[in-house]
């Protein structure tokens, strides 16, 4: 097969099984393909990956077909764990007294 022949009119074999994997993901109820489940189909350990290629596909081929996740698209932000702190400032227990210990008392 001739390099020339690899063109959007003959996509790649490994593109073709997973556009195959994507019809049969296809929710017809939704109207689109579940990408979750193409993801693990194809072992993919993150379904963004399989997102953006069948994103790639559809602008090479022209296909009309939209994907959805059923995980959210954006992440919550995670709250944070704490943030590292300096040295306690000494509070007025800590504070040594102004008046001197040592010091002998006067006596006149």
């Amino acid at each position: 097969m001739a390099l020339d022949a690899l063109t959007s009119d003959h996509p790649h074999p490994t593109d073709k099984d997973f556009v195959f994997e994507c019809l049969k993901a296809f929710n017809s109820s939704k109207g689109k393909i579940d990408i979750d489940v193409v993801a693990a189909a194809l072992g993919y350990t993150n379904a963004k990956s399989a997102a953006n290629r069948w994103n790639s596909l559809k602008r090479t081929h022209g296909f009309k077909l939209d994907a959805t996740s059923g995980r959210p698209s954006i992440e919550p932000p995670q709250p944070a764990r704490g943030r590292k702190r300096g040295p306690k400032p000494p509070s007025d227990d800590d504070k040594p007294d102004e008046t001197d210990h040592d010091a002998s008392p006067d006596i006149a």
